[in-house]
Parts: structure tokens; sequence; C-alpha cells
């Protein structure tokens, strides 16, 4: 957990693993725990740092503690997701980020024999 001293403090940690793995197609979900120690609400705002830019991008919607991912692509592996936390009359803080990857599965082909595969038999 990560805790940054302000006239308020937030206290927050990624749930699970720093990485989530998910097969092409499936949705993934990130989750946050958070607390602050006065008795504000906390805001969530995730974001997301696509593979191999440098810049974090705030993900319109993503504003709870919980954020689920749309059906991936394999054009999603590898990027990054974050999540700010502010709070009133506290600093804001993020998460570290965590990294999706995305695993192509198998490739199943129908509608062929043996003898359309391998023509020298």
């Amino acid at each position: 957990f990560f805790k940054q001293k302000t006239a308020y403090e937030i206290s927050l940690g990624l749930v699970g693993s720093e990485m989530c793995i998910r097969d092409r197609g499936q949705t993934a979900s990130f989750t946050v725990v958070s607390t602050v120690t006065n008795t504000s609400t906390m805001n969530y705002q995730w974001q997301k740092k696509e593979y191999g830019t440098q810049t974090w991008n705030n993900i319109i919607g993503a504003n709870q503690a919980t954020y689920f991912t749309n059906a991936t692509t394999q054009a999603d592996d590898s990027d990054e997701y974050r999540v700010a936390i502010t709070a009133a009359g506290a600093t804001p803080v993020y998460s570290l980020s965590a990294i999706l990857s995305v695993q192509t599965g198998a490739t199943v082909i129908t509608g062929f024999t043996p003898d359309q595969i391998f023509d020298d038999i």
C-alpha cells in the first residue's frame, strides 16, 4: 500500500497481482481498495497508457473502485492501467500501474480433413 501525507491521508493498493491476464475477447477488471482518514467521499478516475507510449489518458466513465474493460483485443496487450483517487482536503494519489496481458489462445480450424492439410499423405 502507498500512503501520501496530506491534510488528510488516502491509502490505496491494487487488489491482486500487478498483471491481469485474459484471453482475447474476454473482459478484464482492475480493483483498488482505498481509505481516507476523514469522512470525505473518494473520487476515482481510471487511466490507461497504451503500450509503447508515455501518456496516461483518462478512461471516460471509469470512476468506480473497480474498472471493467471492454472485450480485449490483441492490440490491448501490454497496456497499463492505474487509478487516480481524490478526496476533499487530500492530495490526489495514483495507484501503481497494472499491466494487461492478452493471450491469443488456440486457433481452431474446422472443416478440414488430414488429407487437405497434409497433402503428402
